[in-house]
């Protein structure tokens, strides 16, 4: 992760981010030991299969 972030800013990102789902607390406890921080973001989707029709697809 450390590379990643390096490798970014060298780039002129500002910012690293990334998304774990709630619940995942596991997860959430890695990111923040490397100095990550919870922000407060919505994150909108929509499905464009139904979640039945994408498990299918991937069971294929």
């Amino acid at each position: 992760m450390e590379e990643a972030g390096l490798w970014l800013a060298s780039r002129g990102a500002p910012k690293l981010e990334l998304m774990v789902r709630d619940g995942n607390d596991h997860a959430a406890s890695f990111y923040e030991a490397l100095g990550f921080e919870r922000q407060d973001v919505t994150v909108y989707g929509k499905w464009l299969k139904t979640p039945t029709e994408t498990a299918t697809d991937k069971a294929s």
